[in-house]
C-alpha cells in the first residue's frame, strides 16, 4: 500500500488559503492567489465578452488591488511570452525554399 504523502508540508507554496474579496469563500494556492494577482494587471480587454468572459473579468477586478496577492506575488517567476506574428511574417521551419542549379554539361555531347 502506498504511502500518502503530505505535500503542503514540504511545498508551502500548494497551502490553500481562504481569499477575503472574492464570493463564496473561495479556497486556493497561494501559488494561485499570486497568478491571479499578476494576470489582473494585464488589460482586460483581452478577454471575450461572453458568459464567462465577464464573471473573469469581474472576478480578476477584485484581485488588481488585493493587498495579499501582491505580496504572494513576488515570488512568482513569469516567462515572457512572445508577441504573436502578423499575417505573412510567420517564421517556417523544416521547409526551405528550393534553389535550382543550372545544369552545365561538361562532356563532348553537351550544348
Amino acid at each position: 500500500m502506498a504511502k500518502k504523502q503530505d505535500n503542503t508540508a514540504e511545498r508551502p507554496e500548494l497551502e490553500l488559503v481562504e481569499c477575503t474579496r472574492q464570493p463564496g469563500k473561495l479556497r486556493l494556492s497561494q501559488y494561485a492567489c499570486g497568478r491571479r494577482y499578476l494576470r489582473a494587471q494585464d488589460s482586460l480587454e483581452e478577454i471575450p465578452e461572453n458568459d464567462f468572459g465577464i464573471t473573469l473579468r469581474w472576478s480578476l477586478q477584485l484581485c488588481r488591488n488585493c493587498p495579499q496577492g501582491l505580496s504572494r506575488s513576488k515570488n512568482i517567476k513569469l516567462e515572457s511570452t512572445p508577441q504573436p506574428l502578423r499575417r505573412g511574417k510567420r517564421i517556417r521551419f523544416g521547409k526551405k525554399k528550393k534553389t535550382l542549379i543550372p545544369f552545365q554539361c561538361t562532356g563532348k555531347d553537351g550544348g
